[in-house]
């Protein structure tokens, strides 16, 4: 039998799912940047009576770019007990175990993908993830060595990039704008992988956001008819 897919959150539980998980990832205060943006997309999007779907849209990618994948979160996530629970139940009691990595700075490249090599540590690793993640208070500042990879800076740049953005979409936010400005918040979605695979995705997606900027302003110039 084909399973059913699971029932979609209401927009408030998939919104606190997301706080809670940036208050994890990061800190409150950084959870509460991401309240407020979508508290004011929700707030203009329902005045404009235009629904909820820039607002779910905006509340998924928003803590996407909020909370890339950086090694203090990798570390967060393996010292997570829950994480530890459930590899205890896959492994049966086995004692042996191996953990592959890239981590920065220590793994070599690839000569056929340029990506960084995987390397195997032992369960010893775990110890040092439950340290590692207490890292986070160092994440975007001058003493975050981890930070200063070039792919660490773009996605800063991506997260600093939606923000941005979002007062110029609520601006220009109307019935006859609503969808365009919907493609725009779900631009996100679009970067996927690692690596090469992942900067060509970014590519695509700022070339993308480019031109429905353009075409956005576009339409909200006003007409100049001639006699």
């Amino acid at each position: 039998p084909v399973r059913e897919p699971p029932p979609e959150k209401s927009l408030d539980d998939l919104i606190a799912h997301r706080i809670a998980h940036l208050t994890a990832y990061q800190n409150q205060s950084y959870a509460q940047i991401y309240a407020d943006a979508v508290a004011q997309v929700r707030k203009a999007e329902t005045q404009a009576s235009l629904g909820t779907v820039l607002t779910r849209a905006v509340a998924v990618n928003l803590a996407k770019v909020m909370t890339y994948k950086d090694e203090y979160e990798v570390a967060r996530l393996y010292a997570d007990p829950a994480y530890m629970e459930g590899l205890n139940a896959t492994l049966g009691g086995r004692k042996s175990l191996k953990i592959w990595l890239a981590p920065p700075f220590l793994a070599a490249k690839d000569e056929a993908t340029g990506l960084p090599k995987k390397q195997a540590f032992g369960a010893w690793i775990l110890g040092a993830f439950k340290i590692l993640q207490h890292g986070k208070v160092l994440r975007g500042t001058a003493f975050d060595i981890f930070g200063k990879t070039e792919e660490r800076a773009k996605e800063r740049a991506l997260r600093d990039q939606y923000l941005a953005d979002l007062p110029v979409w609520l601006q220009s936010l109307s019935a006859s704008t609503h969808r365009q400005i919907v493609e725009l918040a779900n631009l996100p979605d679009d970067v996927r992988g690692f690596g090469y695979v992942k900067e060509a995705s970014l590519v695509r997606t700022e070339a993308k956001r480019k031109t429905l900027l353009a075409q956005l302003t576009q339409r909200l110039a006003p007409r100049v008819d001639a006699h």
